[in-house]
């Protein structure tokens, strides 16, 4: 009996002790940019390129078809997974982080980077930024001029100062300051040029040499990767025989070779977790900040994805499916069953709690206000439940929406006021979630289930009062989110 327990042992090695964890955060790309997300159960249709090495992580674990950033934007989402919280709460009530802008993340606050920290783990942060830094002039003084910065005194509360051991990046690709940095040290581009076709093979080769390098430790790590692409500029990698053997690659049309090079990124972190021997004994997520951009996409009708058939609604920035639908895979071998498939509504603040969880780490009253772990969900529990009570959805022109199952199944979606609060037309005006609102008209009711393309709204004037009490108890739950500063339930404290 103790030989067969003693094998059980050696043959589940997810079950050891504190596994590695590598996130990878692709830069605006929609469901319908993955493969795996593409001629299944909810679309129709075909990605226009390949994504093999993604489509791994798939078939090795969990697709979420129903996972939601935090914001249809960059800055406000990368605050909520790192910290649990969505962004509206910080300073940042719409747009994003500007160049040179100070630290978005406030001084104290927890992130997943510290709590790894604690639980002895070491860190690291390689790719997009984008969640401000404080820059100094040559007295020493903090400046956000980019015409006053001098970029060799030291950067402070970057990522070094927020959980992580080790950055390497340059920030916001499209924005300056067009440095590699390192650290707390922006690099002399004399000596490390920073071309913006090279970033994403330099994002690979850094993470495929921090993964060989702390693989060998006893220490375990967790890597975040969060890529630039496919987000504009559209530089996607010189072509190559293996990109080419990968991907047709000198068929594909611009945009389409981008998505193949975050293809190919990702597999080379995969590579690496395997020759190091540690892809077994690491928990790797795939997913995005945001929906697609429908200036950049080459198919328009495709990228953004496709929900039971029916095309999302919207792209980046927009409060509507497509703009923070995303794409999310979890594998973990021993613990996430390969192949498998979830619906439950899920969102990336949700990372922290997992992690938390993962962990056994508690999560002190003032941190990850809005996040939940999803570790039921991944393991194959049956919920007796939905995960979360309810979702919050926030668009780049801070345009809200609120979204909850009913009891009989069907997802509703408030969102306060018309339009799409961002890049799609007609952007409408924003209704400020503590309002009151006397007339309902002005609010969009959505029954998800019934209607995933958003293309019937329940509220016009003479609603059902069904209709009209649904709006109003969404509303008021809203109106508790704001007002007590949580979402989430607080963890109830660990027994000794």
């Amino acid at each position: 009996m103790r030989i067969i327990i003693w094998l059980l042992i050696l043959s589940w090695p997810a079950l050891a002790a504190d596994p590695n964890v590598v996130f990878i955060l692709a830069d605006d790309m929609g469901l319908g940019d993955v493969r795996c997300y593409t001629n299944t159960e909810i679309a129709p249709v075909d990605s226009p390129v390949a994504t093999p090495n993604i489509d791994s992580i798939a078939a090795a674990g969990m697709r979420l078809t129903n996972a939601h950033s935090p914001s249809a934007v960059c800055s406000p989402t990368r605050y909520g997974v790192l910290t649990g919280r969505y962004a509206w709460r910080s300073r940042l009530k719409k747009g994003v982080v500007r160049a040179y802008e100070r630290a978005l993340i406030e001084p104290g606050r927890s992130t997943v980077g510290s709590l790894f920290q604690g639980a002895g783990y070491h860190t690291a942060a390689i790719g997009k930024w984008h969640l401000g830094m404080n820059w100094q002039d040559a007295k020493g003084k903090q400046t956000q001029n980019k015409k006053q910065v001098d970029h060799n005194k030291p950067i402070l509360e970057g990522p070094v100062a927020r959980g992580f051991d080790y950055y390497y990046g340059d920030d916001i690709i499209n924005w300056g300051p067009f440095r590699w940095i390192e650290n707390d040290r922006a690099l002399d581009p004399k000596q490390q040029p920073h071309v913006p076709v090279e970033v994403m093979p330099t994002i690979a080769r850094k993470s495929v040499a921090y993964i060989t390098q702390h693989a060998a430790s006893d220490k375990p790590f967790f890597l975040y990767v969060p890529l630039t692409a496919p987000h504009a500029p559209i530089v996607p990698m010189k072509p190559t025989p293996e990109l080419e053997t990968t991907y047709g690659y000198g068929t594909l049309k611009k945009y389409e070779q981008f998505i193949a090079t975050v293809d190919w990124t990702v597999g080379q972190v995969l590579k690496a977790l395997e020759s190091s021997g540690v892809r077994d004994k690491t928990l790797i997520v795939f997913t995005a900040d945001n929906g697609v951009s429908k200036n950049f996409a080459s198919l328009d009708n495709i990228s953004p994805g496709y929900l039971n058939g029916q095309a999302l609604r919207g792209q980046k920035a927009d409060i509507w499916e497509g703009g923070h639908r995303i794409p999310l895979l979890v594998e973990w071998k021993g613990q996430v069953a390969a192949g498998s498939t979830s619906k439950e509504y899920v969102e990336l603040v949700d990372f922290y709690a997992t992690m938390a969880d993962l962990l056994s780490a508690e999560i002190a009253a003032d941190a990850a206000e809005d996040s939940y772990s999803l570790l039921p969900v991944l393991r194959g529990k049956t919920l007796d439940k939905p995960l979360r009570e309810a979702g919050v959805n926030h668009s780049l022109n801070g345009k809200f929406a609120i979204r909850q199952f009913d009891q009989a199944g069907n997802e509703w979606k408030l969102i306060f006021g018309y339009g799409s609060g961002g890049f799609s037309s007609p952007k409408g005006p924003n209704i400020a979630p503590t309002a009151k609102v006397a007339d309902l008209s002005q609010l969009r009711l959505y029954n998800l289930t019934s209607d995933p393309g958003e293309k019937m709204p329940l509220l016009a004037e003479g609603a059902a009062p069904a209709m009209q009490a649904k709006a109003r108890d969404l509303h008021t739950l809203l109106k508790r989110y704001v007002a007590s500063g949580r979402s989430a339930p607080r963890q109830q404290a660990k027994p000794e």
